[in-house]
């Protein structure tokens, strides 16, 4: 929905300038009457983006994994959670951070790789 509404406001502002042009002997309304379209083009292109190459769950997914790994780190500082007890903290460390890390990136692989084909090896080689 956001795809089609925002491809069709620079198609509906160039519709109105068409219908009622500006005078050109006042540049001032030219240009204002042009940086909508550019700004809609410009949005409509962002949108389009977003929606084609999943940035915003890219995002979401990196975000998420910085997040559990910050959380980590602070259970492994103050010596709380698995590595109350644990004989070697540093190790379980690197073991959670790895096992957080290899997740994102099989959540990428499942974001990216399964519709394009282009990946098909394996993340954990």
């Amino acid at each position: 929905m956001s795809i089609t509404a925002s491809s069709l406001t620079p198609l509906l502002i160039a519709l109105e300038i068409i219908i009622s042009p500006p005078a050109l002997d006042k540049p001032a309304e030219v240009i204002f009457q042009i940086l909508p379209v550019v700004a809609a083009v410009l949005a409509a292109i962002a949108t389009v983006s977003l929606a084609a190459f999943k940035h915003r769950e890219s995002w979401v997914t990196h975000r998420s994994a910085c997040e559990l790994l910050k959380r980590e780190v602070q259970l492994f500082r103050y010596g709380a959670g698995p590595y109350a007890e644990a004989a070697n903290a540093s190790a379980v460390l690197v073991e959670r951070a790895e096992a957080l890390m290899e997740s994102e990136g099989r959540e990428w692989k499942r974001l990216y790789a399964a519709e394009s084909g282009v990946y098909r090896g394996d993340l954990t080689t």
